[in-house]
């Protein structure tokens, strides 16, 4: 039995700190590109919120309008009540998936009854965690990228899609 597949390019969200325009022009641009998913959000820091959490889930719809499958990034570690918050709106956004880089993500997820996509923040090094994640609602993992990551588990789980991203050049 063979099963044939299709190649999908992925954006992941903009790591950098970048202002507000450079963050909003680059979408516009990445719009108009051969993408067919793209993530988008600040994982790394609540203090450096340069778009504001209804802006990043009306990119998001933009996004989404333009025919791409479109993944809001939760933050990877949420510190505080307004974090959460801002947690909750994206994940109750009402169209578009959510990326959880952190358990209240995929917990909040689970509540609203939406599958997720299972974050490289999230701390996922063996079968039987992957396993829970994709219990708790994950439909697609995202491993953190690791050169030497001869132990990950294999995403070999009926319905979970593994998404690898390949090193960058020089990197």
């Amino acid at each position: 039995m063979s099963s044939k597949s299709t190649l999908q390019l992925a954006l992941g969200p903009v790591l950098f700190f970048w202002s507000r325009d450079e963050i909003l022009r680059f979408y516009a641009e990445a719009a108009q590109w051969p993408l067919d998913t793209v993530y988008l959000g600040e994982v790394v820091c609540a203090r450096r919120q340069q778009v504001r959490t209804q802006e990043w889930i009306s990119l998001a719809h933009d996004l989404a309008d333009s025919g791409k499958e479109v993944v809001l990034s939760c933050q990877a570690l949420l510190e505080s009540e307004t974090d959460l918050r801002r947690l909750r709106r994206l994940v109750e956004n009402g169209r578009v998936h959510v990326e959880a880089n952190d358990l209240g993500a995929a917990r909040l997820a689970r509540q609203q009854g939406l599958p997720f996509v299972a974050g490289p923040h999230l701390n996922i090094y063996n079968a039987d965690t992957l396993a829970l994640v994709q219990r708790l609602g994950a439909y697609r993992w995202v491993p953190r990228w690791r050169p030497s990551c001869t132990r990950c588990p294999r995403a070999s789980r009926p319905g979970l899609r593994r998404y690898r991203p390949r090193s960058s050049p020089g990197g």
